[in-house]
């Protein structure tokens, strides 16, 4: 094989994420490859990014916990996803600004919480279904077999990246 025909081409980017600008002497190295192109999940999520879908499923899952609301108080959110009040609150008001949730306060308790917007439920369900989509795609073209061997494989990558980020700082 020629030096050329071993060279990765990069993968075309998402809709809504912006392709690497390369001039023809700049190839992203390895690393840059694996992260930026082999691993990069985020080209799955189109309507919502990936960051935001995550704070987003766990407000739904603490709203599927308390089937009579429609409201998820900060402070239940905040254990759910083992972080400091303060911490999310940050989130949640980028999340508000960008439309997806509406944060109120509940005079009678003092405490405040979240809902949905309805953009929101209808992106989350445009979401879903895409990440359907392609996950039984992956498993019909893979088999379970495979994925459970990928999965195995990714658990340790992800291992080996959270120890070399504790060493660093």
């Amino acid at each position: 094989m020629s030096e050329k025909e071993t060279i990765r081409q990069p993968l075309p980017p998402a809709d809504n994420a912006p392709a690497p600008v390369l001039s023809n002497d700049t190839k992203p190295s390895g690393a840059e490859a694996l992260f930026l192109n082999d691993f990069n999940i985020d080209r799955l999520f189109q309507g919502i990014e990936r960051g935001d879908y995550i704070f987003l499923y766990y407000i739904q899952m603490c709203l599927d916990q308390a089937p009579d609301s429609d409201q998820v108080y900060l402070s239940d959110l905040a254990d759910a996803m083992h972080l400091n009040v303060t911490e999310l609150s940050k989130a949640i008001e980028r999340l508000q600004d960008k439309g997806y949730v509406l944060w109120k306060t509940d005079a009678a308790l003092g405490k405040t919480y979240v809902i949905f917007t309805s953009k929101t439920i209808e992106l989350m369900a445009d979401e879903k279904k895409r990440i359907t989509k392609c996950y039984e795609a992956i498993v019909q073209e893979i088999g379970m077999g495979e994925l459970a061997g990928v999965v195995i494989t990714l658990k340790k990558i992800r291992e080996i990246i959270n120890r070399t980020n504790a060493e660093i700082e």
